[in-house]
């Protein structure tokens, strides 16, 4: 324009304003005038509706983000994790700061029952309630499970001091021999009950039953359960009251069961070793640990980093039926682009966990703690706590609890036993499910984003598992799945785009569809080849499912998503293939 305005030259081939004014009539100088105001208005026009478009979907992110506690980073993970609760909430942080080195000594059980019972409506924040979440489900899981943890099987004799760098140099044990241990584990339980079957000697049982009171009495003092026999295992186990009435009431306000989540431990307890640096996996820690080992940062870590990744996608996801009603392919190729490099980047992550967790650590150690409510040792566990509880409870969400399991689609917050459907009794036996990758909400959204219908069998899991939470988010899933099947499916518009010549992007759409099908695919593989690594030895996962059947109906339905390359019409559809990095898992 200055060049224009004020070039060299005044003449008939000037490049000037000027030497343009001298070479032409009014009359055109008039239309060409009129020409630059036109196309300065259509400019404008078009520049003040994509301010327009933009400011909208503004208003659309900050309403997703305040009705589901959605970041529009972080998706569903907060952008800071609180490190510690106020003053009061002391002696909780106490026993989470040295939580490793007391299930460690079998000692925690009596830290647990010395707790003073503390006032869990205290905690006032979000920040607050997920900390509180957090450690005592952490130590909720380690009273439960850590007495039948048996830390010799990994460190060696001198378990009890030892762990941290020497268990790491002397753990590694494989797949046979963790079978092997498991096998040796039924024998050893089997020779226990033998041990300990009732006698019939007279004198003899009466010294034998003193000798192993006195056992039992010492094993109580270091914080042992002691089990005499398998129907005894098969009791229900007690939390005491103070631990169990905070942990309930805390799980009742964020929505969510009180038991060791995915959202607990891997969206709730992490915080960066780097605050000027990206939240990648290598500049992640753990807040409260329940081992001394790395293998348990990056068991969780590697999750909390995907969740991370695939944060600025969630808002966008749920757009998506803005976009195919308003036909904004460009903008919906774009996002489909996102979440293939999204996937990519799933696969690089998770292939960390081969390198950075042993198979012995997981087997004998770190398995045993995201175990459910239901193990090899006790059959349930019942909340020990005051019988006005569940009243406390209604009140502070303003209504009964009649009304608030209608609000949240007849699910009944606690699971009861088939023999005990008493709502006020205090002993209801609780069978929750421990912690499971059907918990990652992003890879339940993509199957609905995508299309993918799971069988019943995985559905009825998914399902389940959204109850395993925090509320804001089950309630983003409910509405997601109705958004999106408010109007036209996304691999029916694909398809539909894709037929149709007059769309410019009708073909890179089918290609990008097809591309998160097969990433997808590939992620739940690596996924099973994961969980064949570390589980093989034992037919059901931490969340209680047939994982391997459960693993390849889930790749199955996905890989039948895949839409047909015919509709690109002349031969552009050669299949996607796998990425590289499967083969990781599969070796």
């Amino acid at each position: 324009w200055f060049f224009f305005f004020f070039g060299e030259g005044t003449g008939a081939g000037s490049s000037s304003f000027v030497g343009f004014q001298c070479a032409h009539s009014p009359g055109k100088m008039l239309v060409y005038f009129l020409a630059i105001v036109l196309l300065g208005w259509y400019v404008g026009v078009h520049f003040l509706r994509r301010l327009r478009r933009e400011y909208k979907m503004d208003e659309k992110y900050a309403e997703i983000r305040r009705k589901y506690d959605v970041d529009p980073h972080n998706g569903f993970i907060p952008d800071k994790c609180l490190e510690r609760l106020p003053g009061y909430f002391s002696p909780w942080e106490d026993i989470a700061s040295q939580l490793a080195r007391l299930n460690r000594t079998k000692t925690l059980v009596k830290a647990v029952k010395s707790l003073p019972l503390l006032d869990a409506s205290q905690l006032k924040t979000p920040a607050e309630l997920r900390r509180a979440y957090v450690i005592l489900a952490l130590i909720g899981h380690s009273y439960l499970h850590g007495p039948h943890v048996d830390y010799v099987k990994f460190y060696g004799e001198e378990a009890g001091e030892g762990g941290g760098e020497k268990g790491r140099k002397q753990g590694g044990g494989t797949r046979i021999e963790a079978e092997k241990t498991l096998r040796e584990d039924d024998v050893t339980a089997e020779d226990d009950d033998n041990k300990h079957s009732p006698d019939d000697s007279g004198e003899d049982s009466d010294d034998s039953g003193k000798a192993q009171q006195q056992q039992q009495q010492q094993q109580q003092q270091r914080g042992v359960e002691h089990h005499t026999s398998n129907e005894e295992q098969k009791q229900p186990k007690i939390v005491p009251v103070q631990l169990a009435r905070p942990w309930w009431m805390v799980s009742s306000r964020l929505g969510i069961v009180p038991a060791l989540t995915h959202a607990g431990c891997d969206n709730w307890n992490w915080c960066l070793i780097d605050g000027s640096k990206a939240p990648t996996l290598d500049n992640l820690r753990l807040i409260t640990k329940m081992t001394d080992e790395k293998d348990e940062d990056y068991f969780h870590l590697i999750v909390t980093a995907m969740g991370l990744r695939s944060g600025p996608l969630v808002p966008r996801c749920f757009l998506v039926q803005d976009l195919i009603s308003e036909r904004k392919d460009a903008e919906l190729l774009e996002l489909m682009t996102k979440i293939s490099e999204c996937l990519e980047a799933f696969l690089r992550i998770f292939g960390k966990a081969k390198s950075h967790i042993r198979t012995s650590y997981f087997f004998h150690i770190h398995r045993r703690f995201l175990q459910g409510f239901v193990s090899p040792h006790f059959d349930g566990v019942i909340f020990e706590r005051g019988a006005d509880i569940r009243d406390e409870q209604a009140a502070g969400r303003g209504g009964t609890r009649r009304r608030r399991r209608s609000k949240e689609r007849g699910y009944k917050f606690e699971l009861l036993s088939e023999d005990d459907n008493d709502d006020c009794n205090p002993k209801t036996v609780l069978r929750y499910k421990g912690g499971s990758a059907a918990q990652f909400l992003f890879i339940q959204m993509l199957d609905l984003l995508l299309g993918i219908s799971q069988p019943d069998e995985v559905k009825s899991f998914q399902e389940e598992m959204r109850y395993y939470m925090p509320r804001e988010h089950r309630a983003f899933l409910w509405d997601y799945a109705s958004k999106m099947k408010s109007g036209i499916s996304l691999p029916s518009y694909v398809r539909q785009r894709a037929e149709n010549d007059g769309s410019p992007h009708g073909k890179a759409l089918l290609k990008a569809y097809n591309d998160n099908i097969t990433k997808l695919k590939a992620f739940r593989l690596f996924h099973l080849g994961v969980a064949y690594r570390y589980i093989t030895a034992g037919e059901k996962g931490t969340g209680s499912t047939p994982w391997k059947s459960f693993l390849q109906k889930a790749a199955d339905a996905t890989s039948k998503a895949r839409l047909p390359c015919c509709c690109m019409g002349g031969g552009g559809g050669a299949p996607c293939e796998m990425p590289h990095i499967l083969s990781l898992a599969i070796r």
